[in-house]
Parts: structure tokens; C-alpha cells; sequence
């Protein structure tokens, strides 16, 4: 669970300036009483905010831990819809290489929290907590919006060789441009709509009224 504590404690304690190194000291290097005491308030106030998001948090990932994964299943199942939808050459090389898309089974179990730069952990996150665009299911197409960027580069991966897939997947962590991920899934969702079921069409897919660009524009 550390992955995904660890960014909230980071936001609360660091972004915020709950911490000491933010303190400031006296002529002789000692803390103000005053600034003592409004560390401590603060120290107080983040430990129970950081709890508060954890547990929001948990409620909406806890799925990713059962027992039987058939959370994470469902999700990469979700995937594997979206994909059909969005990209059907990259759909058919992932028909017989990775038909259950287990190389973004890491992106997909921590919210990308092992793939994005730490700073941007947070920023990411509060985009998916929004719910404002593909409620819930954000994440998904994040996913999918991910890797039909790297479409030219995973189509010219030998067809049936799950390692070279996982590897490449692996290999863009840490590179990913948060604002530029938010914009391929929103863009994404604009041309796809939710996808439910076995939807075999753009058109086919479309579920609800997707925001105008101008709203996804003011949002990210």
C-alpha cells in the first residue's frame, strides 16, 4: 500500500509545507514557540487529511487487491474493449501477443504510480478523482491513449513475443508527460465515448454525452 500512500504524504507534508525545513528560525538556530506550535497544528491537520485521502483512495482501488484479482481482470478486460475500439491494427497485434494485455497490469494495479515522475503523481491522480470525464474510467483510457501514442513503435515489435511487449511497456516508465497523457485520454474519450460490452465500433460505443472540448480545455 505504500505506492499509493506515499504521494499523499508527499502532497500534505511537502507540497504543503508541513514540514520544518519550512520553519524559520531564530538568530541563535532555534524554533519561535509560535512556530512550534503552528508546525505542530499543521503536522496534526495533514496526518488526518492524508488518512481521509487514503481511504477515499481505497475505496476506489481496493478492487485492484482481491483475493481473485477479478477487479484488475475486469479492468484489463475494459482495456482490451477500448483498444478494439480505438486501434484495430494495435488491437490485432495485441490479439497475439498479449490477448489479456498483462504488460499494463502495473500501470493499472497502482494508478501509474511506479510509471509517472513522483511529482506528478498527485497531479494525475486528482485528474482521475475529478470524475468529470469518464467517470471512474479514466484510467483506462489513459491506458490505451498511452500506448496508441507508441503505435509505430510496438507494431514494429516481433508478433507473439510477450517478453519484447512487457519490456517496451517497462521501458517507458518515467517518461510519460502527465498534461500530454490527460489530453490523449480526454481526446480519446471525445472520439470513442464509454465503452461497454463487446462494442465492435466508434459509433457502437458512444454511452453518454461526452464534455465539449472547450470544458476538457478549462479542466487539464
Amino acid at each position: 500500500m505504500s505506492d499509493f500512500l506515499s504521494p499523499i504524504i508527499h502532497a500534505f507534508y511537502v507540497e504543503s509545507g508541513a514540514s520544518k525545513s519550512e520553519c524559520s528560525f531564530e538568530a541563535d538556530g532555534q524554533y519561535h514557540d509560535e512556530t512550534l506550535a503552528e508546525y505542530a497544528e499543521q503536522a496534526h491537520n495533514a496526518e488526518a487529511l492524508v488518512f481521509g485521502c487514503f481511504s477515499q483512495l481505497m475505496q476506489r482501488v481496493g478492487s485492484n487487491f482481491l483475493p481473485d484479482q477479478s477487479g484488475i481482470r475486469a479492468q484489463l478486460s475494459a482495456v482490451r474493449r477500448l483498444m478494439r475500439v480505438a486501434d484495430r491494427d494495435l488491437f490485432r497485434f495485441y490479439e497475439r501477443t498479449d490477448p489479456s494485455f498483462y504488460s499494463v497490469y502495473r500501470w493499472l494495479l497502482v494508478q501509474f504510480k511506479r510509471e509517472v515522475p513522483y511529482r506528478s503523481v498527485s497531479r494525475l491522480w486528482e485528474l482521475f478523482w475529478l470524475d468529470h470525464v469518464a467517470p471512474g474510467e479514466l484510467h483506462l483510457y489513459v491506458v490505451v491513449a498511452l500506448l496508441c501514442a507508441q503505435r509505430e513503435q510496438i507494431l514494429q515489435l516481433p508478433e507473439g513475443e510477450f517478453d519484447q511487449i512487457l519490456r517496451f511497456v517497462n521501458s517507458m516508465a518515467r517518461r510519460f508527460d502527465v498534461a500530454a497523457a490527460a489530453h490523449l485520454a480526454a481526446r480519446l474519450y471525445l472520439r470513442v465515448g464509454r465503452v461497454h460490452g463487446e462494442a465492435s465500433a466508434p459509433h457502437a460505443a458512444l454511452h453518454d454525452e461526452p464534455m465539449s472540448p472547450a470544458t476538457l480545455h478549462l479542466l487539464f
